[in-house]
């Protein structure tokens, strides 16, 4: 189990918060775990890079998380922190993915926020390349280290424009996909051998029309100028 291992690959945590509207989709229950490595300026909770300045996930925080994710209304968990895939919270991160697969299959949803690219983590040269067994079995990444200078309390799920919130069932090493909430009309980007495609109902302004076009990068946020989008509601860097 999660918490039956040696005391150093057992995670330590800062908070569960439940009912969590920020950190993704629905309400949710949000773990931040202790330990990064990324030390970005401006970082929300520096409490945590310290992978051993927390509370031991133990037993009984656990059955905490688990109890407080079995409701109807709440959509899934968030692994935040800190950084889930901070070398140290690796082995444990995968146990509590695994583990929650097998508990809730797909009726509950998993994020992970880590300041680690999507490239890093596919990288099979990087030492970061270990976290992959974990990716195939979470449903939105969002990756990426904070940066400061591009913060944007507007831009969705993350806190700075070059995070990005990723469909991880949709993409891999060659193709990202971008996170899309249907429910309120975001169109996916797709990257594809360095050029967006975009595929969508055009709904801002209104629209039942389909479009499927490529765009060169660099026209990209012309393009998205044109639907009457802002440029930090969808973005790749």
């Amino acid at each position: 189990m999660l918490f039956d291992g040696p005391r150093e690959k057992i995670w330590y945590y800062h908070d569960i918060v439940k009912d969590d509207m920020r950190n993704g989709n629905g309400l949710r229950v949000t773990i931040f775990l202790a330990g990064c490595n990324h030390y970005c300026q401006g970082c929300h909770n520096p409490e945590t890079w310290d992978p051993t300045n927390g509370i031991l996930f133990d037993e009984a925080a656990y059955n905490e998380a688990m109890e407080a994710v079995d409701h109807d209304y709440i959509q899934g968990v968030t692994l935040s922190g800190g950084d889930p895939f901070h070398p140290a919270n690796r082995y444990a991160t995968n146990l509590f993915v695994q583990d929650f697969r097998k508990r809730f299959h797909t009726k509950k949803d998993i994020w992970i926020y880590t300041g680690y690219t999507w490239e890093q983590l596919h990288d099979k040269n990087s030492p970061d390349y270990d976290a992959l067994n974990t990716l195939a079995s979470i449903d939105v990444l969002v990756d990426g280290p904070f940066k400061k200078e591009l913060a944007d309390v507007n831009y969705h799920w993350a806190g700075s424009t070059n995070q990005r919130v990723i469909s991880v069932p949709k993409s891999d090493d060659h193709n990202i996909v971008l996170y899309e909430d249907e429910k309120k009309g975001i169109f996916q980007g797709k990257l594809l051998s360095g050029r967006f495609n975009f595929t969508s109902p055009l709904v801002i302004p209104p629209s039942t029309e389909i479009e499927e076009k490529t765009f060169n990068p660099e026209d990209v946020f012309t393009e998205l100028e044109r639907r009457g989008w802002k440029e930090s509601m969808l973005k790749h860097k």
